[in-house]
């Protein structure tokens, strides 16, 4: 997103080609049942990391040129493509651990996930900025952040070459463990998985509130990078790629987790039943934030910051009992939550077809509007699923 905005886009184009580059994640499900995938899983963590490294070293040099917008979104769809089956074949491999290495690895895990996010939204995006400002070269500076990138997956995969166990006793560990799991390997099976959870009762019901309960915020999600970077006289909040950095990546990455904390912490006390609709609504009211600064025209980034953690915490909080209603309607069918995840993740994908040719049609403020309208759709959903689940 902010690459492409940094480097000219519409934002009907930057929103769209975000959608078609996680077009991979819906077939997301049919990678990580492969049998190839299952026999091979430390072949395939090493062959997508080396995919990602080619990604971004042909990113080094299309960051401009009259092509660019087609090529990079061809790479970037290669990077995609990558990580769906590097992340399929790094769950299989993390199920072949033994119970007891399996455990020493689940913080590290989820540890590594978090810095992730904080690395790639945070630290490198104010670096792009940083260079920005040095260099006053947008494309020069993009191309030493893809040189970064480039060289950390290389290392990465040298160092996974050498480091992953690999031979028979992988090899038994996973039959056992795919035994164990059940996890399906024909997409006949697969299909035949979704038939018949198609057959439960009420399933509509909740696979419609899987689809459209975070839609105010997959609306949002979008264009948030975009507002932030555009400037007060087009109904944005003016920071610079620097301070975006900061604010979005490091600042609200914080909100997430804590409401993702707080979440799971209110479900655990009250019953998800009991706090399920409010945290629906927790996905659209704190944009009301954004729609204050694109009114008032609000410029002062410790506000601006602030209303950025607020958002981003309701997604975290609301967006728990989207996970833990899942969990309760899988009833530990790890089948059923493939076809929910699916659903999901089209929802995330959907809307960036249109969102950016809405908020240049009608302008940040009525954009704004229409996501906290949004939040009847989420309100919606979530009593008619909670309805079907007494």
């Amino acid at each position: 997103m902010v690459f492409y905005k940094r480097t000219g886009l519409s934002h009907t184009e930057i929103t769209c080609l975000g959608s078609l580059i996680l077009l991979p994640w819906i077939i997301r499900p049919v990678v990580a049942e492969s049998n190839f995938l299952r026999k091979h899983p430390r072949s395939l963590v090493i062959f997508s990391e080396f995919i990602i490294a080619l990604g971004f070293t042909g990113l080094l040099y299309m960051t401009k040129g009259s092509w660019y917008k087609s090529i990079t979104l061809l790479l970037f769809l290669i990077i995609s493509c990558g990580y769906v089956v590097h992340n399929s074949a790094t769950i299989l491999f993390y199920k072949m651990l033994d119970t007891t290495t399996r455990q020493g690895f689940s913080h590290i895990k989820n540890t590594s996930h978090i810095l992730g996010k904080l690395l790639t939204a945070g630290v490198l995006v104010m670096l792009v900025g940083g260079l920005e400002t040095l260099s006053g070269k947008i494309a020069q500076s993009w191309s030493i952040l893809f040189m970064i990138l480039c060289g950390l997956f290389y290392a990465v995969l040298v160092y996974h070459v050498f480091t992953l166990p690999f031979g028979l006793q992988v090899r038994e560990q996973m039959e056992y463990s795919t035994i164990k799991d059940r996890i399906l390997t024909k997409k006949e099976s697969l299909l035949a998985s979704f038939k018949e959870l198609t057959c439960q009762p009420k399933a509509n019901t909740f696979l419609t509130f899987f689809l459209l309960y975070s839609i105010p915020h997959t609306f949002l999600l979008a264009i948030t990078p975009l507002f932030l970077l555009d400037t007060p006289s087009h109904g944005g909040a003016g920071l610079s790629t620097q301070e975006l950095g900061l604010c979005y990546g490091t600042i609200g990455l914080l909100g997430l987790t804590a409401g993702n904390i707080i979440g799971l912490k209110a479900i655990k006390e009250k019953r998800l039943e009991n706090v399920i609709k409010t945290m629906s609504l927790c996905l659209s009211f704190p944009c009301l934030g954004y729609l204050l600064i694109s009114l008032v025209g609000i410029e002062k980034f410790p506000l601006i910051s602030a209303f950025v953690f607020l958002v981003e915490f309701g997604y975290g909080y609301g967006f728990t009992a989207c996970t833990t209603f899942m969990e309760r309607f899988c009833k530990g069918k790890p089948q059923y939550r493939v076809w929910c995840n699916i659903y999901i993740t089209i929802g995330f994908i959907l809307p960036g077809f249109i969102t950016g040719y809405l908020q240049e049609t009608l302008g940040y403020p009525i954009f704004f509007i229409i996501v906290i309208a949004l939040g009847a759709i989420s309100w919606s959903v979530t009593n008619n699923a909670i309805d079907s689940s007494k």
